[in-house]
């Protein structure tokens, strides 16, 4: 799956499902310090950090931050960078699947950003 680079900011807080090695083990426990609650718990709207953290919890992503900063597997296991940097590709992890069961697949992750790209979302993007 190819996408443009304009998308890479995007694809870093748009996410497609949950589980998996990124998100916190079921025994941690999170104390969130936000002064005011998240606008929503839809990844298509976390324009704000307390919305951002909240479903950075709640989500996989792609890629996700390490706490020092470093971009690292996601939902993807790895991405390759064209020779202009315009296109990155990435690939997905196997075996992935969401909270009911279903597959994760490369349409989930291209009908998340039609959803966030969608003016009808009105998601700030």
């Amino acid at each position: 799956m190819k996408i443009p680079r304009k998308l890479l900011l995007t694809l870093l807080a748009a996410t497609a499902c949950t589980g998996g090695e990124s998100s916190p083990a079921r025994q941690t426990l999170i104390d969130s310090r936000d002064t005011y609650d998240p606008r929503s718990l839809d990844p298509a709207l976390s324009t704000d950090v307390p919305t951002g953290r909240a479903v950075g919890y709640l989500f996989d992503g792609l890629v996700r931050f390490t706490p020092d900063a470093q971009v690292v597997p996601g939902l993807a296991h790895s991405w390759d960078i064209s020779a202009d940097g315009m296109t990155y590709t990435f690939h997905l992890r196997k075996g992935v699947k969401f909270h009911d069961g279903r597959p994760f697949s490369s349409r989930n992750v291209l009908n998340s950003f039609q959803r966030v790209l969608d003016p009808a979302t009105k998601g700030g993007r």
